[in-house]
């Protein structure tokens, strides 16, 4: 096994919380009907015109996965193909003679960035640079707080900041009804945590992050700022402080969930670059696949895809 592989294999994490039964029950409150087959479960979602299912099987291990009953179920429920996304770092890929397997683009991002929280302290602070811990000091000195809440309270302060920043930034995301889902079903789990860290200047908000914590992980989904004392570095503080309460807090990894790249693994955006500026390592997981169940309704159904993709008609978010 070469060093690359070493250190993927102690960042690897077997179960991803889009495989948990809260993701599960949040998928179903949202109108995606759901089935079970050995090891998993998978989602789907029924195509208007030819009234067939087309499935989505979240980040699952490869090495466990059993295909057998994936295909078996998918089939009995009217599914065209499901997709396959990989919660795997290492090289093991995702092969069949029995079935078809064909690569395609992955549901989440492939690219991400962890950290690794069994490191010491001084370790994690050793790993980030100069200008960051300048930042992180910078912040601290001009009196940023940061408080971790779990509080229906913080999380409506929460809501209203990343509402504002995705309309300040007009991208593409989630809903308030669909993130208010997530807090309630995760919240009255036992099994996992939610929280919301928030960067304060006296009294105002001026960062709002929303965690999530199953399996040893600390994932981090959803965030928004505000514009007013960006000049104070506030996120940097706030980053550094959630990668601390992690650590104190026993999870073994801290997971950024996603960053956009180029084919060559370039960070393209402003926020991803400021994930990595945290002593993380960039991973790539493995190649994602459709299971097809149906060629010829598959064939159709991805020819209609490209379409729809090349006159940017849809954006598709699971």
């Amino acid at each position: 096994m070469s060093l690359q592989e070493t250190k993927n294999q102690k960042l690897q994490t077997n179960i991803h919380f889009q495989q948990s039964q809260q993701w599960r029950d949040l998928k179903e409150s949202v109108g995606n009907e759901t089935f079970s087959f050995n090891g998993g479960w998978f989602q789907t979602t029924t195509v208007p015109v030819i009234k067939s299912k087309v499935g989505y099987l979240p980040p699952v291990d490869y090495s466990t996965l059993d295909l057998d009953s994936l295909f078996n179920e998918a089939k009995k429920v009217g599914c065209v193909f499901v997709t396959i996304d990989s919660n795997n770092l290492n090289s093991e890929q995702l092969k069949s003679e029995k079935y078809h397997l064909k690569k395609t683009k992955a549901v989440r991002l492939q690219d991400n960035v962890l950290i690794d929280l069994e490191k010491s302290e001084e370790d994690l602070l050793n790993d980030i640079g100069r200008k960051v811990k300048y930042n992180i000091r910078y912040a601290a000195k001009n009196n940023v707080e940061i408080k971790f809440e779990d509080s229906d309270e913080a999380f409506n302060k929460f809501i209203k900041i990343f509402l504002e920043t995705k309309s300040r930034h007009s991208y593409y995301g989630r809903n308030e009804s669909y993130i208010r889902t997530v807090w309630k079903i995760f919240k009255e789990s036992e099994e996992t945590e939610v929280k919301i860290a928030t960067a304060y200047v006296g009294d105002e908000i001026i960062v709002s992050w929303f965690l999530l914590g199953c399996e040893g992980v600390l994932y981090y989904p959803y965030g928004g700022s505000l514009l007013i004392h960006s000049k104070l570095k506030p996120t940097y503080l706030q980053a550094w402080e959630v990668i601390k309460w992690a650590k104190e807090n026993n999870y073994k990894h801290f997971d950024w969930m996603g960053i956009e790249t180029d084919k060559n693994g370039q960070v393209l955006d402003g926020f991803g670059s400021f994930k990595m500026q945290f002593g993380g390592r960039q991973v790539k997981y493995n190649d994602s696949y459709d299971l097809v169940i149906n060629q010829a309704q598959y064939t159709i159904l991805k020819l209609g895809e490209k379409l729809r993709n090349k006159f940017k008609i849809i954006k598709k978010v699971v």
